[in-house]
């Protein structure tokens, strides 16, 4: 190919295509001709003043989300935000980044506490896009407040109110005196002492009378509360692992008198799959049947095969008590009619799922947003078995089996699934899609894998003699330029980019695909291994 160098032509236009501290491939047009040269982009960043040499580094706090929340499971150290607008940083640290991050992207928490916070205040009003997260230091949580005293003092950062690391300001005793003189006198501790006495002895004339606190219910007025309450509620098992004894529950209320904690606490405990009190172990069900519940999954795959209707009906198999152990393995949901928009918001996509869902998209899967905002994923294929594989993956996120449809013009048939609608979905919307249109998201370096690679071949991949193309017609031509840079820089594979019917498809070499073949065979269905000149026998 060739390569221009920018020194030697005044009248050639640079655009990098990403703002990330990555090695990627430059777009140069000169006179009509497109030419690749390697380059690097190095950030600005006032770090360099000091000799900083940050451990991590999120250019854009927006789209680097799933990263920051993953890889920063089980660590303690320092960080800071830095507003790219103003320059202005913030330092913090925490025994666990993890949970602390979680408390920054958690909008109604910062709302809750932005009075108290510049750096809250600060999120809200410019967005996380403007904001790049460093993490300063990975130490020991023995020694986290230490480590950040020396960066506030070394840094000097501007949104921080105080300029020593701790809890908190702490008022002094004096002060605290003062306080408590100014705002209760004896006067007035008098009068909020002779009204908590006149409440307590009036609770139950007040409650006589107010119709929604009387206690003077009819029978069939209760009985139709109690069953919208287990209409509603969630059935309850709790173990306890030294005798072995399990109890159950109406509901999760219930459950929480009986351990005399509170309800939050029994969904935190079931959800993480954590032992409460180092005693008890919990279980949620979702209520849907009284019937036991029955194992749906065995000869599916021969069934829809062999199926004669488009879409199965196994409604009598599936009604059941569903186990809803944590948002992210709700066990079968197949023909539950839905959830509450509760529920939905604590349905997260855990992180060994996302390079299946980035290869899925890179190829033949799509994102469907309604007018509401609310947004699933489909997938479409003639080669079932692929599509089964991939189905096997989200099937929690799904409602119903696959169904079959045909083509009107060449009469193929093909399967298709679609999840429900979650919120945890949307955020992928927002990153592969601009104004209805896909895109290549822009943190593509950081979140492309082997497996993710090995599910955009099984999608979109074509065996060109010992090479292979990657059918990209849908991306542009600087949307292609950049994933080739990826590819090279990240992956060492040799690719180049050939025009098909004036749309650009990427082609990696029969060298490359020597070194790839081995590192994505663990993640291809026996279906789809000729695409990767491999016998499936």
């Amino acid at each position: 190919s060739l390569s221009f160098s920018k020194r030697s032509f005044s009248n050639v236009l640079y655009k990098p295509f990403s703002q990330y501290r990555i090695p990627y491939l430059t777009l140069i047009k000169f006179k009509g001709v497109l030419a690749l040269t390697n380059r690097f982009y190095h950030s600005d960043s006032n770090s360099n003043q000091f000799n900083l040499n940050p451990v991590k580094v999120y250019e854009n706090a927006d789209i680097s989300k799933f990263d920051i929340i993953s890889y920063n499971k089980n660590k303690s150290g320092v960080y800071r935000w830095v507003n790219l607008l103003t320059g202005k940083s913030y330092i913090g640290c925490s025994v666990n980044l993890r949970n602390r991050f979680y408390d920054y992207y958690n909008l109604s928490h910062l709302e809750k506490r932005k009075k108290n916070s510049i750096i809250y205040s600060s999120l809200l009003k410019n967005g996380y896009s403007n904001f790049k997260l460093e993490i300063l230091e990975y130490c020991d949580k023995s020694i986290v407040r230490e480590k950040e005293n020396y960066y506030i003092n070394l840094l000097k950062p501007e949104y921080n109110i105080l300029n020593n690391a701790g809890l908190g300001y702490t008022h002094s005793e004096e002060g605290l005196k003062r306080r408590s003189v100014y705002r209760h006198s004896n006067l007035t501790k008098i009068r909020i002492s002779n009204a908590a006495f006149l409440r307590k002895e009036n609770q139950g004339e007040l409650a006589t009378n107010h119709p929604k606190l009387s206690a003077s219910l009819s029978p069939k007025l209760e009985a139709h509360l109690a069953s919208l309450n287990l209409k509603n509620s969630y059935k309850v098992e709790i173990t306890n692992i030294d005798t072995n004894v399990t109890n159950s529950y109406d509901s999760i209320r219930k459950a929480a008198e009986a351990l005399n904690c509170s309800h939050n606490t029994i969904r935190k405990y079931s959800i993480k799959q954590i032992i409460l009190k180092n005693k008890y172990q919990i279980k949620i069900f979702c209520l849907t049947d009284k019937n036991v519940e029955k194992d749906i999954t065995k000869d599916m795959t021969n069934r829809l095969i062999h199926s004669s209707n488009s879409t199965l009906n196994i409604w009598r198999e599936c009604k059941s008590l569903v186990v809803y152990l944590s948002p992210t393995s709700m066990g079968s949901t197949l023909k539950y009619k839905g959830f509450t928009s509760k529920l939905r918001e604590m349905c997260q996509i855990p992180v060994h799922l996302h390079s299946i869902i980035l290869g899925v998209l890179l190829s033949d899967g799509w994102l469907y947003k309604n007018k509401s905002g609310k947004t699933l994923l489909a997938l479409k294929q003639t080669n079932f078995e692929y599509l089964w594989l991939v189905y096997t993956k989200l099937s929690h996120y799904s409602r119903s089996l696959p169904i079959t449809t045909k083509t009107s013009l060449n009469g193929t048939t093909n399967v298709m699934f679609a999840t429900r609608v979650y919120p945890c979905f949307t955020e992928w919307y927002n990153m592969f899609y601009q104004e209805g249109n896909k895109v290549v998201p822009l943190d593509l370096y950081n979140m492309l894998t082997y497996e993710a690679l090995a599910h955009w071949i099984m999608g979109d991949g074509t065996k060109v003699n010992k090479g292979l193309t990657l059918q990209t017609q849908s991306f542009t031509i600087q949307e292609c330029v950049f994933i080739i840079s990826i590819l090279i820089h990240k992956f060492n594979l040799k690719c180049s980019i050939h025009m098909q019917r004036n749309q650009p498809t990427i082609y990696i070499s029969s060298k490359s695909m020597e070194k790839l073949r081995p590192l994505i065979i663990p993640y291809m269905c026996s279906s789809m291994m000729y695409k990767i000149g491999v016998d499936s026998k």
